[in-house]
């Protein structure tokens, strides 16, 4: 039954990610755009902060490295703040990606 429960949290959680990411390169409007990558960005500090504070405190390596992950987060969305448009965009939407995929990897392995 617990597994279960854990299977279901996991789809959900690779479910919005996927999406959230699509809708980030699919949607054309700038606006919406914006909005999606901000909660986007909000969701990878979340993702980094559960998986880093699951781990137990000896683990201080493996925390360090999920919490890396949460600052790429934070370090895209400032890059899309600096940025008016364009590259510097891009690129902020990249540093999302990895890290968010880099969270649903670590989820998996």
């Amino acid at each position: 039954m617990a597994l279960g429960i854990l299977v279901l949290f996991f789809i959900g959680i690779s479910v919005v990610s996927i999406a959230g990411l699509l809708a980030l390169f699919l949607v054309k409007n700038e606006e919406a755009r914006k909005v999606i990558f901000y909660l986007m960005s909000i969701w990878g500090v979340a993702l980094s902060a559960v998986r880093a504070y699951a781990l137990p405190s000896n683990w201080v390596g493996q925390r360090l490295l999920a919490l890396g992950l949460g600052a790429l987060c934070i370090a895209a969305m400032a890059v899309h703040f600096r940025a008016s448009a364009g590259k510097g965009r891009l690129a902020a939407y990249l540093l999302l990606t990895v890290s968010l995929a880099g969270s649903i990897l670590w989820l998996v392995f």
